[in-house]
């Protein structure tokens, strides 16, 4: 469900992709628990997360372009990530009240987005904020290595183990496979 920046205007995409246009004072009963979801979503971003873009001046041509909306989302101890339908992944972290915007679209030049309340707003390469990252799991990596060499030929015996969830992260989806 996607709100239009008049607070009143909604446009529904099912689960089979089909659209339907409504508002917040006229829609289905079959809604009513979403759109209440939405009110209270809309107030909580309203009065407590950064005006984020808020000085971005429209380009010719972006009344046309379609808004994209959550296609997946999971939740951790630390954090909550978003997934949209244009390849952004956003990650909002709940004890430094930030979150890093950033599309996966145009890997590895996309740009991510620091955001948060301590500082001001940052734009950077999303590549300079994943190889910190990187070179901080390196040396777990280099410790596990020789556990999972040990356990590999046993997963590789058992058919329901072979076949275990991983994540994936493209531009298009992030799932369990």
């Amino acid at each position: 469900m996607i709100m239009y920046a008049d607070g009143d205007s909604l446009q529904y995409i099912d689960k089979i992709a089909a659209e339907s246009y409504l508002t917040v004072r006229s829609y289905p009963a079959t809604l009513s628990k979403k759109i209440t979801l939405l009110k209270y979503f809309r107030n909580y971003m309203s009065e407590h997360l950064l005006k984020a873009g808020a000085n971005i001046t429209p380009r010719d041509g972006d009344e046309l372009a379609r808004l994209p909306y959550l296609s997946h989302w999971f939740r951790t101890k630390s954090a909550i990530v978003l997934h949209l339908t244009n390849g952004t992944v956003q990650i909002n972290f709940f004890q430094v009240l930030s979150s890093f915007p950033s599309s996966l679209s145009s890997f590895p030049s996309s740009l991510s987005s620091f955001l948060s309340s301590l500082r001001p707003s940052l734009l950077l390469p999303l590549v300079s904020l994943l190889l910190p990252l990187v070179s901080l799991l390196l040396p777990l990596v280099s410790l596990l290595l020789p556990l999972v060499s040990l356990l590999l030929p046993l997963v590789s015996l058992h058919p329901a183990l072979s076949s275990s969830p991983v994540i994936v992260l493209d531009n298009r989806d992030v799932s369990l496979l």
